[in-house]
């Protein structure tokens, strides 16, 4: 608490209100209306908007003062329309970028001996013309030459020394009010006309984090905290009163702090000081300048002195490099008014200013970026070094910098050796961010993953609690359950035919009676039963459990040093979001990679390490690559599809690829548009489903491509996810006209069933689980939250649904059909969610998130032959992030690990071998899959570790069924005998762990107690 009771050094800092004669005056400044300050100034120099128009702008010193003479004040014709925001580069004083009305983006070299007095003309660089007018323009604080522009609903950031974009989020919905960096310029925060707030990472290129921020329509502005993990905005609320919001990374949606203020149309523009945590709030078209303090405890906001002065237009902060700090002088404030610029000084009061005051002023940061854009891009975190601004130690009364060299002639990258991680040199002091003045602020010099960390579980655990109450949609009655109305009955009476009498028409009217008969989706290996056959529900029991206790419920994660590759350099990020990003088998992994031709860059698993620098061996397409897969069957085989409508077939020599490889084994036009979506048959082998955006579907035969085999109709938009059933006679699709779709490819072109409300906004995915009965669906709600949504696929209702957060990443599912897991996860997240899936409500149940260190761009999970059961490791992956392949180790914590834990590892399917042919299957073949134990010959069964055995019979190879419908009783019989099994196989399990761990008493204490007699509940009949 002592914090309570620390005084800041800045609470009585005073506004000085300077002398007539020490004001700008006689300026031609006219009345603009755009997102910009209007001003801006370097340790050298000043800029503003001039004349009526704005579309040039005037060039002064930093330290000008008195009347102007309009026609001798040096201007930089800059743009044809009004100059829309502009700033100086912290790194350069001589450097200015502009953003106009005519949409272009312009870097402007002011010399260090001052502007010419004609003024400039020629801008040293001109950026790409964008779509729309540029709303704002931020440099990077923290990297040089990194420039984030905005422009409508899309912000760009670029490396000016190569005046190239690498990076682009278009996830906005209206026009961008404006944009704020980090400190450490790895993130960066926006406000948008749609009333949101986000907070993007470039360089894992996906948006962090978003909300709902200011309710008012008027602008919002957003500056960040330091380095710190809180955001400040300005806006208005919705009863149009001005208010500040504190907001904190890791809890977004829940503001620390909210300040109304007053109700006024002018928009409130916070200039923030990092280092002595002192902010501004500047109203356009007031009179006042509010100083207020921010704290890490409440109350958060403190409030300081007012400066009362002409109205603004304009306002920017002065850069600490250009304080008169012998004058106890800590920031000062530019204002932009009508014909002047007034700068106001805030001072921190002391009895005598013959000395240098060192508490006041902590280290700031330097002339000199610690990282340039090759650095920052490739994910080097180095701080900005700091400065002392003792004059006895500083190298200049004013400390400025001019890059004399042109962009293009700049290093991309920096010698960071003398650097260290916090920012200082390695023999100075760590910049301290001026936190400690105030009493309150924590270090804040955490690392962005464990920022992120943080907020990713806090978000996890919010909605893990609300998904836990996630409500359950009841199933409608099937035709035999439904009772006739009074209008049917009349129908019936009238002569109409009844409905169960409509029957067969056609073949496809077979699979609906069918359908609506029985679910016919469940795997051959695994019915259920038929409603109607089911016995009356007897009482429900009471249950000894308080809760659902799931054997996975403390998943946990580790990655595998041995099989790491690092130094992963230059991923693509042209491929659409309907492809995984990263494919792997047991011998090799598949990543995209940047530049012209489609490349497919192959690792060995067999080789991990660092990857050698140079050219990276890979399969060259000639085209864009939309899509990829391995061969389930073949490890050396894999089929790409591109967006010239071929499918290219690539066999692999065992020992991988040792140079570029420019021509395929094989490749055949499949669409007459781009294909997006390719698959492999789950038990077929050769047998393939590509979807293009010409909105159809086929199914190939790899041995027989002059033709495909099936085509199937009915989409009506384009299709974002497509996938086969677990025993490969169904295909499930999610289309872009909210639908999903179920077909018997064998049996017709047209969908057997059709149902499902998918919100299309951004994609979805589909993936079958629990052998059938269900489908997964991953998508977005109406608010643009990321639901998953769980659906009978009996009748495609929905059964549950479970809404995790915003976030513009398309969940990707993978399911684990031996543990019911199933594993969520986005491109550039830090988080993977896990649920399991169950047959009883609320049938999605929360397990332990999987956490790693940093942002990844896939996820690509193995055979389940590719375990390790000795260690309890029940499904494995590769994770890719921005520079490294980590085999990632899901497993279960268990005791005794001597024993085979066979309740965790039932008999699996034989994935990595086919069980048919093409031709097999394309004749209607229904072979199921054949199973097998993963126990090792030298390990014992857990159930039998007390002697106690199971009579469970294990299957190990394929089953026949030559019925397309089998028959119902017999299934409902073998499936309650499956149940019965299970369950004395889990009580003998249950008494083997006893046996193990010592006797333990399984009675409780208040079975003892004595309850109250059985007359005692009967009620006395009133006489």
């Amino acid at each position: 608490m002592a914090w309570r009771f620390k005084a800041s050094k800045y609470k009585n800092a005073a506004p000085i209100v300077p002398k007539f004669e020490n004001t700008i005056r006689d300026l031609s400044i006219g009345c603009y209306r755009s997102h910009g300050n209007f001003i801006a100034a370097s340790a050298a120099y000043m800029a503003f908007n001039w004349d009526i128009q704005g579309s040039n702008l005037a060039v002064l010193p930093v330290d000008a003062k008195g009347r102007q003479n309009k026609a001798n004040v040096p201007l930089i014709y800059a743009h044809s329309e009004m100059v829309t925001d502009f700033k100086f580069s912290p790194f350069d004083d001589g450097l200015l970028a502009t953003g106009s009305q005519d949409s272009n983006i312009k870097l402007w070299r002011i010399p260090s001996s001052g502007m010419p007095i004609n003024g400039l003309c020629d801008p040293e660089l001109v950026l790409p013309e964008q779509p729309r007018r540029i709303e704002t323009v931020n440099f990077n604080p923290n990297v040089d030459s990194v420039l984030a522009t905005s422009s409508f609903n899309s912000i760009s950031v670029w490396d000016i020394i190569e005046g190239k974009e690498v990076f682009n989020a278009q996830d906005h919905e209206d026009e961008v009010q404006s944009v704020a960096w980090k400190q450490s310029g790895d993130l960066f925060a926006s406000q948008s006309k749609d009333l949101q707030l986000r907070i993007f990472d470039v360089r894992s290129g996906s948006k962090v984090n978003q909300c709902l921020s200011h309710e008012g329509m008027k602008d919002s502005k957003v500056v960040w905290i330091g380095n710190s993990n809180r955001i400040l905005t300005t806006g208005f609320s919705g009863e149009r009163l001005r208010e500040i919001n504190i907001r904190d990374m890791r809890n977004l949606s829940v503001p620390q702090k909210n300040l109304t203020l007053d109700m006024s149309s002018g928009i409130l523009v916070p200039l923030f000081d990092p280092d002595t945590n002192m902010c501004f709030l500047c109203g356009k078209g007031d009179r006042n300048i509010q100083f207020i303090e921010i704290s890490e405890n409440e109350p958060h906001i403190i409030e300081g002195l007012k400066y009362s002065g002409d109205q603004t237009k304009g306002a920017c902060l002065v850069p600490k490099r250009s304080m008169d700090v012998m004058q106890g002088e800590v920031n000062r404030v530019l204002q932009l008014c009508d014909s002047s610029i007034v700068p106001v000084t805030w001072q921190v009061p002391r009895k005598s200013y013959r000395e240098y005051h060192a508490d006041i002023y902590p280290e700031t940061f330097g002339l000199e970026s610690a990282m340039g854009p090759e650095n920052w891009l490739q994910g080097q975190n180095q701080m900005t070094p700091t400065i002392n601004l003792d004059p006895k130690k500083r190298p200049l009364d004013k400390l400025v910098v001019f890059q004399d060299k042109p962009l293009k002639d700049r290093p991309r990258s920096k010698d960071m050796s003398g650097v260290t991680q916090n920012g200082s040199h390695s023999n100075g002091t760590p910049h301290k961010n001026g936190q400690e003045n105030i009493g309150t602020k924590k270090d804040s010099d955490s690392s962005d993953n464990e920022m992120l960390e943080q907020n990713t579980q806090k978000s996890q655990e919010i909605t893990t609690t609300s998904s836990s109450n996630g409500s359950t949609t009841s199933r409608p009655p099937s035709i035999r359950e439904r009772t006739p109305s009074d209008e049917e009955n009349k129908e019936n009476k009238l002569g109409k035919i009844p409905e169960k009498e409509m029957v067969k028409k056609s073949e496809e009217d077979d699979v609906v009676v069918e359908l609506r008969s029985k679910n016919i989706f469940i795997a051959n290996d695994r019915k259920s039963t038929m409603e109607s056959d089911k016995k009356p529900e007897k009482k429900r029991p009471v249950s000894k459990m308080f809760c659902r206790v799931s054997k996975f419920k403390h998943l946990k994660g580790d990655v595998l040093i041995k099989g790491k590759f690092e130094n992963l350099k230059n991923i693509g990020g042209t491929v659409p979001a309907e492809c995984n990003f990263v494919h792997a088998n047991a011998d090799r992994i598949a990543v995209p990679l940047t530049g012209p031709g489609g490349k497919i860059a192959l690792f060995e698993t067999r080789k991990p390490g660092r990857i050698a620098d140079g050219v990276t061996p890979v399969l060259i397409n000639g085209t864009t690559v939309m899509d990829f897969a391995f061969d389930p069957f073949d490890t050396n085989r894999l089929v790409t599809a591109c967006d010239d409508g071929h499918v290219r077939v690539w066999n692999i020599p065992k020992g991988g690829i040792t140079h570029q490889v420019n021509k395929s084994d094989a490749v055949f036009p499949a669409h007459a548009d781009k294909i997006q979506i390719v698959k492999f048959h789950p038990l077929a082998k050769d047998v393939i489903v590509t979807a293009a955006f010409d909105r159809t579907v086929k199914i190939w035969d790899l041995n027989n491509t002059n033709e495909p085999q099936i085509e199937l109709e009915g989409h009506e938009d384009q299709l974002y996810s497509v996938e086969f059933s677990v025993c490969g006679r169904f295909l499930a699709t999610v289309c872009r006209d909210g639908k999903i779709r179920l077909f018997d490819p064998r049996k017709g072109s047209r969908s057997i069933l059709e149902g499902g409300e998918i919100i299309p906004k951004k994609g979805a995915r589909v993936v079958w689980v629990l052998d059938g009965e269900y489908l997964i669906v991953t998508g977005f709600s109406r608010q643009s939250e990321r639901q998953v949504m769980m659906y009978r696929t009996q009748d495609l209702t929905l059964v549950n649904s479970v809404t995790l957060d915003v976030s513009p990443a398309i969940l990707v599912p993978y399911y684990d059909h031996d543990s019911s897991t199933l594993f969520l996860t986005g491109k550039g997240e830090s988080t993977v969610t896990t649920f399991e899936v169950a047959t009883d409500a609320p049938h999605l149940f929360p397990l332990s998130p999987y956490k790693p260190a940093g942002l990844h761009q896939g996820f690509a999970f193995l055979p389940k032959n590719v375990c390790n059961v000795r260690d309890v490791e029940f499904a494995r992956a590769y994770r890719l992030t921005s520079s490294t392949i980590e085999p990632i180790s899901f497993t279960v914590p268990r005791v005794k690990t001597a024993f085979f834990q066979d309740d965790l590892f039932p008999d699996t399917r034989v994935t990595w071998e086919p069980t048919i042919s093409a031709e097999e299957w394309l004749q209607g073949s229904q072979k199921s899959c054949s199973r097998v134990s993963l126990k090792p010959d030298d390990m014992r069964n857990l159930s039998e570790g007390s002697g106690v055995t199971t009579t469970v019979t294990r299957t190990s190879a394929p089953q026949q069924n030559n019925n397309a419908i089998p028959n119902i009783s017999m299934s409902g019989n073998l499936n309650s005998f499956s149940r019965e099994m299970s369950k004395q196989k889990e009580q003998d399990i249950e008494k083997s762990v006893s046996t193990m761990m010592g006797d333990m008493d399984l009675k409780l204490e208040q079975d003892d107690m004595e309850g109250a007699d059985e007359k005692d509940w009967e009620e006395e009949d009133d006489d």
